[in-house]
């Protein structure tokens, strides 16, 4: 995605529990566990990163965190061996939660970094927390607690934080479940939790609409939990299984249980893990992450305009990174050769925080190779399309600096056109290029010709909505898709939908959700 650095991700969860029964799993490596899975799930979130972990001989400090604003190499200082092992050392323990993250709401700072660690009276509301997702009603909750005095940080973190506290911190040891049902009956949005307290007690919950991924494993005495797969395959777990909407596993003296918090009537993955965010190791809720844009490649090929005049003169090349699965098999289904015409410098992962501007940043990310594209016809795949401002300064490279002859944009996703208050960082009217010609003529081809046209394509091909239902392989049903057709699975997701309707123009295109959100408030309160 050539605007990846612009569209942010949500975070990435885990927690790992040593069981002290099983002589092959050392008891105090769950510091260790947590930052090989941390490193996994980077992509998920590169602005900060952070572990609590539960030692019961570590006197006073049940729990502990580290946490701090940068990637998972640098909060663990792995380029400083010695004090990567001290840190390894003091947080060494039997169990432990990790977190990495973006900010989807709030600013990059320690004390925005997760876990959150919560010092109540009793070892059961002393726990620490980290979260995956957003909150579409954030602000409406935000107020309600501010009006009460118990928010500082502009996040939906702290006001999870409260939350679970408020049912945590009674006199009497509390259900898992009855914590998480109370707490969570009037959230609005996406989110995956995992807990750990000062008994040692780990929680890993997840949405009742399955929203965002969450899914663990067990082997040997080993028991962990990950947004993604890959998270446990890296420690040792190959088989994992998702975690059920509205469901939370709890470990407790070893002891793995499973407890439904919350009413689940449907599920509502996001598709865009399968397209883009999830690594191509991963498995989401059954589903290969690989094996979707491979079939998502398939799809456009099968509806490729130019397949008529195809000789030796064209050639495929993807984006990189994560287009490069739909690009092999779109290349093998059309006869073409596959080309890596494009290099990705992957140490410039983080150029969204930097000040330059975008053709500077995209220069420095992408590195063309001339030998290859020099008159050449390119057919060029991409996962997806958000501004395209980023794409048309790499068209024009490819034209100017690379010598290619003719440049032809193949998308392996539809149109996005909508925002995602779920904890995807488009939370605009405006982050979308293609959102302003839903109204006009034409349908997806029409806007296909426009976007194209816009950015200096020589042609523009969308995957249909049929092809992208038909490549994750589950029913449409069970799928949020609200970025690419409006529809909404929440009601405060449908009240984005329906103000960006009424306001779709300057007005609103500059606004974020809150900003929405707050004006929406507004007009219910003056009856208009």
């Amino acid at each position: 995605m050539t605007d990846s650095y612009h569209l942010r991700h949500k975070c990435g969860v885990a927690a790992v529990y040593c069981s002290p029964d099983n002589q092959d799993v050392e008891p105090g490596a769950a510091a260790g566990y947590l930052q090989k899975m941390l490193r996994q799930l980077q992509h998920r979130g590169e602005e900060s990163a952070g572990i609590t972990t539960y030692r019961p001989d570590r006197g006073e400090q049940l729990l502990d965190t580290h946490r701090d604003v940068g990637l998972v190499s640098e909060v663990f200082r792995l380029s400083a061996p010695a004090k990567h092992q001290s840190l390894l050392q003091w947080y060494a323990g039997p169990a432990g939660i990790g977190h990495c993250r973006y900010a989807t709401s709030g600013t990059i700072t320690r004390s925005t970094a997760q876990p959150f660690e919560t010092h109540g009276m009793r070892t059961w509301d002393w726990f620490s927390f980290g979260f995956n997702g957003n909150l579409a009603n954030f602000a409406q909750l935000k107020r309600e607690l501010e009006a009460a005095g118990h928010l500082n940080l502009n996040t939906d973190t702290e006001l999870i934080r409260h939350l679970l506290w408020a049912e945590c911190g009674k006199p009497k040891r509390p259900d898992p479940a009855d914590v998480f049902a109370a707490a969570t009956r009037r959230f609005d949005g996406g989110y995956s939790i995992v807990c750990i307290n000062a008994d040692g007690d780990l929680i890993a919950a997840r949405d009742p609409l399955g929203l965002r991924p969450l899914c663990y494993g067990e082997s040997n005495g080993l028991f962990a939990a990950a947004s993604e797969s890959v998270a446990l395959a890296v420690i040792g777990i190959q088989e994992s299984h998702p975690i059920a909407p509205g469901e939370l596993v709890h470990v407790s003296g070893g002891e793995v249980r499973r407890y439904r918090f919350a009413e689940s009537q449907r599920t509502a993955h996001c598709y865009f893990e399968w397209v883009y965010f999830a690594d191509v190791g991963s498995v989401l809720d059954g589903v290969g992450v690989y094996d979707v844009r491979y079939r998502l490649g398939q799809e456009l090929a099968k509806v490729e305009p130019l397949r008529d005049r195809l000789d030796d003169s064209f050639i495929v090349v993807p984006v990189p990174f994560a287009s490069k699965t739909a690009a092999d098999s779109f290349a093998h289904d059309l006869g073409l050769p596959l080309k890596e015409g494009i290099e990705s410098n992957r140490y410039v992962g983080r150029t969204f925080i930097q000040s330059t501007g975008r053709e500077g940043r995209a220069r420095e990310k992408y590195v063309l190779l001339p030998p290859i594209l020099k008159g050449k016809k390119v057919l060029l795949v991409e996962d997806t399309v958000v501004r395209g401002l980023t794409l048309r300064v790499l068209l024009d490279r490819l034209r100017d600096e690379g010598g290619a002859e003719e440049v032809h944009v193949r998308v392996s996703c539809p149109p996005l056109i909508s925002p995602c208050p779920y904890g995807i960082d488009m939370t605009t009217v405006d982050e979308f290029v293609a959102a302003q010609y839903v109204d006009e003529p034409g349908g997806l081809e029409g806007i296909a010709e426009r976007v194209g046209r816009g950015i200096g394509a020589d042609s523009l091909v969308y995957q249909s909505y049929g092809g992208l239902v038909r490549s994750i392989g589950l029913p449409k049903e069970a799928l949020c898709d609200a970025c690419i057709t409006g529809q909404y699975p929440t009601p405060w997701g449908a009240k984005v939908r329906d103000f960006a309707e009424r306001r779709r123009g300057a007005l609103v295109a500059t606004r974020s959700y809150e900003a929405i959100e707050e004006e929406l408030r507004e007009e219910e309160i003056a009856g208009r």
